[in-house]
């Protein structure tokens, strides 16, 4: 009886062993480009080449979302927008492996109204960056922490008409801390429209802030906009 057992459990995983083997090589023949098979250089490669495809079909917006090497594709990009002239507005940014550099490069991009920033590591060297940016006119910074120092840079951005700040700023904010951030974001005073959210910021401060600047629409954000 034990025989018997073994010999079915054996035959089974043969059995199973032959249908994996049978789905892999089918997978690898008929997927495309073996994309299940593609390391995540190779994945966000292929991603990035897809959106200069769109953006040469005039998508105008360039979303570069859990990427690796984004300096460097921030890098290719602005070189591309500028040697064939597409129009382009929106790029964002999020989850990759972005640093001061990558704001640096979109800078460069000719046209750049707006760029979106969610979860890199950035602080006031690139904020400064952007004072290189001629046409920005919307900045979006969301789970990314930056301090008083850092959006003091931001004053330098001529064409700036709208923030976004949503948990970006530093872990720990203590009562001395948050009031050099509330005094940081009062001095943008060029601003036409300010969105602000966080588990520190409280009506009250939001209060002040529409006191101190009484010619900007600022909203308090409840949740994530990206």
């Amino acid at each position: 009886m034990m025989r018997v057992r073994g010999i079915i459990l054996g035959c089974s995983i043969a059995v199973f062993s032959g249908v994996l083997l049978c789905w892999a090589v089918c997978a690898r023949e008929l997927l495309p480009e073996n994309r299940w098979f593609m390391s995540s250089e190779e994945a966000s490669e292929e991603r990035f080449a897809n959106q200069i495809e769109a953006l040469r079909r005039g998508k105008g917006s360039v979303g570069l979302y859990d990427m690796v090497d984004v300096d460097e594709k921030v890098r290719r990009l602005a070189a591309i927008v500028q040697r064939e002239q597409f129009p382009m507005e929106t790029l964002s940014i999020m989850h990759g492996d972005a640093s001061n550099e990558s704001i640096a490069h979109a800078a460069d991009v000719p046209g750049l109204r707006e760029l979106v920033l969610v979860n890199v590591d950035v602080d006031g060297q690139g904020m400064r960056a952007l004072s290189h940016a001629p046409t920005l006119e919307r900045l979006a910074v969301v789970q990314t922490s930056i301090d008083s120092k850092d959006l003091k840079f931001l004053n330098t951005c001529s064409h700036l008409r709208s923030l976004t700040l949503y948990q970006s700023w530093p872990l720990s904010i203590d009562a001395k801390r948050k009031e050099r951030y509330i005094a940081a974001l009062c001095d943008l005073n060029d601003l036409e429209k300010m969105q602000l959210g966080g588990n520190w910021l409280s009506d009250a401060d939001i209060e002040e802030l529409r006191r101190a600047m009484p010619e900007v629409e600022i909203t308090r954000l409840m949740h994530s906009p990206y």
